[in-house]
Protein backbone atom coordinates (compact mmCIF):
# COMPACT_ATOMS: atom_id res chain seq x y z
CA UNK A 1 0.00 0.00 0.00
CA UNK A 2 1.32 3.52 -1.05
CA UNK A 3 1.81 5.68 1.86
CA UNK A 4 2.80 9.26 2.69
CA UNK A 5 3.84 8.89 6.20
CA UNK A 6 7.52 8.98 7.40
CA UNK A 7 9.91 6.33 7.86
CA UNK A 8 9.72 7.06 11.61
CA UNK A 9 6.00 6.74 11.86
CA UNK A 10 4.78 4.93 14.82
CA UNK A 11 2.39 2.08 14.67
CA UNK A 12 -0.14 3.34 15.60
CA UNK A 13 0.12 6.39 12.64
CA UNK A 14 0.41 3.79 10.49
CA UNK A 15 -2.59 1.30 11.75
CA UNK A 16 -4.76 4.70 11.77
CA UNK A 17 -3.31 5.30 8.34
CA UNK A 18 -5.24 1.47 6.95
CA UNK A 19 -8.25 2.08 9.19
CA UNK A 20 -8.89 5.29 6.62
CA UNK A 21 -7.93 3.77 3.77
CA UNK A 22 -10.56 1.35 4.31
CA UNK A 23 -13.20 3.79 4.66
CA UNK A 24 -13.36 4.63 0.87
CA UNK A 25 -14.59 1.10 0.39
CA UNK A 26 -17.50 1.49 2.57
CA UNK A 27 -21.09 -0.25 0.61
CA UNK A 28 -23.00 3.31 1.37
CA UNK A 29 -21.40 6.56 -0.49
CA UNK A 30 -22.04 9.70 0.87
CA UNK A 31 -24.02 11.02 -1.58
CA UNK A 32 -26.63 8.40 -1.32
CA UNK A 33 -27.62 9.26 2.41
CA UNK A 34 -29.05 12.86 1.12
CA UNK A 35 -30.99 11.01 -1.94
CA UNK A 36 -34.70 9.96 -0.13
CA UNK A 37 -34.88 7.24 -3.31
CA UNK A 38 -31.36 5.78 -2.43
CA UNK A 39 -30.14 5.66 1.40
CA UNK A 40 -30.61 2.56 3.26
CA UNK A 41 -33.87 2.76 4.73
CA UNK A 42 -32.28 2.77 8.72
CA UNK A 43 -31.20 5.76 7.47
CA UNK A 44 -34.27 7.45 6.25
CA UNK A 45 -35.41 8.65 9.66
CA UNK A 46 -32.19 10.75 9.74
CA UNK A 47 -33.05 12.64 6.73
CA UNK A 48 -36.63 13.07 7.01
CA UNK A 49 -35.64 14.92 10.69
CA UNK A 50 -33.08 17.12 8.71
CA UNK A 51 -35.77 17.90 6.05
CA UNK A 52 -38.18 18.76 8.54
CA UNK A 53 -40.53 16.22 7.41
CA UNK A 54 -43.74 17.29 10.08
CA UNK A 55 -44.60 13.82 10.40
CA UNK A 56 -43.29 10.51 10.46
CA UNK A 57 -45.82 7.89 10.84
CA UNK A 58 -44.59 4.45 12.69
CA UNK A 59 -44.86 0.95 11.11
CA UNK A 60 -46.69 -0.17 13.92
CA UNK A 61 -49.69 1.86 13.09
CA UNK A 62 -50.44 -0.25 10.42
CA UNK A 63 -50.21 -3.28 11.74
CA UNK A 64 -54.17 -5.49 12.94
CA UNK A 65 -51.72 -8.12 15.05
CA UNK A 66 -52.79 -10.91 13.42
CA UNK A 67 -50.65 -10.33 9.98
CA UNK A 68 -49.64 -13.48 8.04
CA UNK A 69 -45.95 -13.51 6.83
CA UNK A 70 -46.78 -12.89 3.17
CA UNK A 71 -49.09 -9.75 4.21
CA UNK A 72 -46.16 -8.27 6.98
CA UNK A 73 -43.88 -8.63 3.67
CA UNK A 74 -46.20 -6.38 1.50
CA UNK A 75 -46.85 -3.81 4.13
CA UNK A 76 -43.42 -2.99 5.17
CA UNK A 77 -42.74 -2.60 1.30
CA UNK A 78 -45.87 0.01 0.98
CA UNK A 79 -44.52 1.25 3.84
CA UNK A 80 -40.70 2.19 3.18
CA UNK A 81 -42.39 3.27 -0.46
CA UNK A 82 -44.38 5.81 0.91
CA UNK A 83 -42.28 7.19 3.64
CA UNK A 84 -39.21 7.99 1.08
CA UNK A 85 -42.44 9.75 -1.06
CA UNK A 86 -42.88 11.36 2.29
CA UNK A 87 -39.33 12.69 2.72
CA UNK A 88 -39.00 13.25 -0.99
CA UNK A 89 -41.53 15.74 -1.20
CA UNK A 90 -40.52 17.56 2.04
CA UNK A 91 -39.06 20.52 0.67
CA UNK A 92 -41.77 20.85 -1.79
CA UNK A 93 -44.57 21.43 0.78
CA UNK A 94 -41.94 23.66 2.90
CA UNK A 95 -41.69 25.67 0.04
CA UNK A 96 -46.12 26.18 -0.29
CA UNK A 97 -46.76 25.98 2.82
CA UNK A 98 -50.03 27.27 3.96
CA UNK A 99 -51.81 27.29 0.75
CA UNK A 100 -54.36 24.22 -0.44
CA UNK A 101 -51.59 22.69 -2.63
CA UNK A 102 -49.31 22.18 0.37
CA UNK A 103 -52.09 20.14 2.37
CA UNK A 104 -52.40 18.04 -1.29
CA UNK A 105 -48.85 17.68 -1.53
CA UNK A 106 -48.71 16.39 2.43
CA UNK A 107 -51.62 13.92 1.75
CA UNK A 108 -50.40 12.31 -1.82
CA UNK A 109 -47.79 10.42 -0.32
CA UNK A 110 -50.04 8.64 2.18
CA UNK A 111 -52.34 7.50 -0.84
CA UNK A 112 -55.13 9.78 0.43
CA UNK A 113 -57.07 11.52 -2.38
CA UNK A 114 -58.33 15.10 -1.13
CA UNK A 115 -60.78 17.47 -2.36
CA UNK A 116 -61.56 20.62 -0.61
CA UNK A 117 -64.44 22.94 -0.62
CA UNK A 118 -63.81 26.49 1.19
CA UNK A 119 -66.85 28.48 3.02
CA UNK A 120 -67.02 31.06 -0.19
CA UNK A 121 -67.99 27.99 -2.46
CA UNK A 122 -70.89 26.97 -0.43
CA UNK A 123 -74.23 29.47 0.39
CA UNK A 124 -73.90 28.85 4.14
CA UNK A 125 -70.32 28.36 4.71
CA UNK A 126 -68.74 30.06 8.16
CA UNK A 127 -66.45 32.37 6.98
CA UNK A 128 -62.30 31.15 7.45
CA UNK A 129 -63.67 27.68 7.02
CA UNK A 130 -62.66 24.65 4.74
CA UNK A 131 -63.89 21.41 4.41
CA UNK A 132 -62.12 18.25 2.86
CA UNK A 133 -63.26 14.93 1.49
CA UNK A 134 -60.07 12.55 1.82
CA UNK A 135 -60.60 9.10 0.20
CA UNK A 136 -58.16 6.51 1.73
CA UNK A 137 -56.27 3.96 -0.12
CA UNK A 138 -57.95 0.24 -1.02
CA UNK A 139 -57.86 -2.04 2.14
CA UNK A 140 -57.11 1.16 4.25
CA UNK A 141 -59.82 1.77 6.97
CA UNK A 142 -59.80 4.63 9.10
CA UNK A 143 -59.24 4.00 12.90
CA UNK A 144 -57.89 6.48 15.38
CA UNK A 145 -54.61 6.62 15.00
CA UNK A 146 -54.90 7.20 11.06
CA UNK A 147 -57.63 10.10 12.16
CA UNK A 148 -55.65 11.77 13.94
CA UNK A 149 -52.36 11.71 11.66
CA UNK A 150 -54.15 12.96 8.54
CA UNK A 151 -55.17 15.32 10.82
CA UNK A 152 -52.14 16.60 12.08
CA UNK A 153 -50.71 16.48 8.74
CA UNK A 154 -53.29 18.89 7.58
CA UNK A 155 -53.11 21.16 10.25
CA UNK A 156 -49.49 21.60 9.47
CA UNK A 157 -49.76 22.73 6.32
CA UNK A 158 -52.82 24.69 6.05
CA UNK A 159 -52.39 28.61 6.71
CA UNK A 160 -53.18 29.43 10.13
CA UNK A 161 -56.34 32.07 9.43
CA UNK A 162 -58.18 28.67 8.02
CA UNK A 163 -60.07 26.29 9.99
CA UNK A 164 -61.14 23.00 9.68
CA UNK A 165 -65.09 22.13 9.44
CA UNK A 166 -65.74 18.81 8.05
CA UNK A 167 -63.81 16.26 7.12
CA UNK A 168 -65.43 13.43 5.63
CA UNK A 169 -64.52 9.94 4.60
CA UNK A 170 -65.90 8.24 2.14
CA UNK A 171 -66.31 4.11 1.54
CA UNK A 172 -68.70 2.34 -0.99
CA UNK A 173 -69.48 -1.50 0.67
CA UNK A 174 -70.95 -3.55 -2.62
CA UNK A 175 -72.69 -7.20 -1.50
CA UNK A 176 -75.83 -9.41 -1.35
CA UNK A 177 -77.43 -8.85 1.71
CA UNK A 178 -80.15 -10.98 2.66
CA UNK A 179 -83.25 -9.85 4.92
CA UNK A 180 -86.63 -10.89 5.56
CA UNK A 181 -89.74 -9.65 5.91
CA UNK A 182 -93.19 -9.60 5.41
CA UNK A 183 -95.44 -8.27 2.65
CA UNK A 184 -98.95 -8.63 1.41
CA UNK A 185 -97.73 -8.61 -2.44
CA UNK A 186 -97.38 -12.18 -3.87
CA UNK A 187 -94.41 -11.62 -6.24
CA UNK A 188 -90.42 -10.84 -5.11
CA UNK A 189 -89.69 -7.54 -4.55
CA UNK A 190 -86.06 -6.15 -5.32
CA UNK A 191 -84.47 -2.71 -4.64
CA UNK A 192 -81.40 -1.08 -3.84
CA UNK A 193 -80.45 0.28 -0.52
CA UNK A 194 -78.11 3.66 -0.07
CA UNK A 195 -77.98 4.45 3.69
CA UNK A 196 -75.85 7.09 5.13
CA UNK A 197 -74.06 7.39 8.26
CA UNK A 198 -72.67 10.13 10.57
CA UNK A 199 -70.11 9.92 13.39
CA UNK A 200 -68.58 6.36 13.89
CA UNK A 201 -70.08 5.76 9.96
CA UNK A 202 -71.49 2.33 9.38
CA UNK A 203 -73.94 0.56 7.20
CA UNK A 204 -77.85 -0.52 8.52
CA UNK A 205 -80.27 -2.53 6.92
CA UNK A 206 -83.61 -1.78 5.68
CA UNK A 207 -86.88 -3.82 5.78
CA UNK A 208 -87.14 -4.61 2.23
CA UNK A 209 -88.38 -8.25 1.57
CA UNK A 210 -86.42 -10.67 0.11
CA UNK A 211 -82.92 -10.37 -1.77
CA UNK A 212 -81.29 -6.85 -2.07
CA UNK A 213 -78.71 -6.68 -4.32
CA UNK A 214 -76.33 -3.60 -3.77
CA UNK A 215 -75.76 -1.56 -0.78
CA UNK A 216 -74.18 2.19 -0.80
CA UNK A 217 -72.51 3.03 2.42
CA UNK A 218 -71.64 6.66 2.80
CA UNK A 219 -69.94 7.36 6.29
CA UNK A 220 -69.55 10.57 7.41
CA UNK A 221 -67.44 11.14 10.19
Amino acid sequence: MMTLLPSNATNFERALEKTCATSFSLPVLIDTLSNPNKCPFEVLPWLAYGLSVDEWRPFESLLRGDETEEELKNIKAEYEKQQRKVTETAVEVHRKKGTLGAVKAALEPLGVDVSVREWWEKEDGKRGTFDLVMKLPEQQFINRSIFNELLRVVNASKNCRSHLGILTFPSVAAGAVYTGGMCEVRRPVKGTVQHEASGHGGCGSVGVAYFLPQINCVSQF
